[in-house]
């Protein structure tokens, strides 16, 4: 889907899936989620309201405020399906 954007590319940066415009990684799929750049405001914000993002550090390496990783946690519920682990907003 990324790949349909213009000038998005993707190649192996650290071992990781990553997608690129021009020189600038801007996503990746890590182990654990997936990885993203955000402006630091958004990334501030998604991290304390959403139980599934955290500070991306891929392979142990500090984070800076505007890459964050969203887990792709699962928990079961009671019906016997699957759901992510974040919260969810009533309209």
């Amino acid at each position: 889907m990324l790949l349909k954007l213009p000038g998005v590319t993707a190649k192996k940066i650290g071992g990781m899936e990553a997608y690129v415009v021009g020189d600038r990684m801007f996503a990746c799929i890590s182990g654990k989620g997936v990885g993203l750049r955000l402006p630091v405001a958004v990334a501030t914000e998604l991290q304390f309201s959403r139980e599934n993002v955290v500070p991306f550090q891929p392979g142990g390496m500090a984070s800076t405020r505007e890459w964050i990783q969203i887990d792709r946690r699962m928990r079961r519920i009671t019906s016997g399906t699957w759901s992510s682990s974040r919260p969810r907003s009533i309209s």
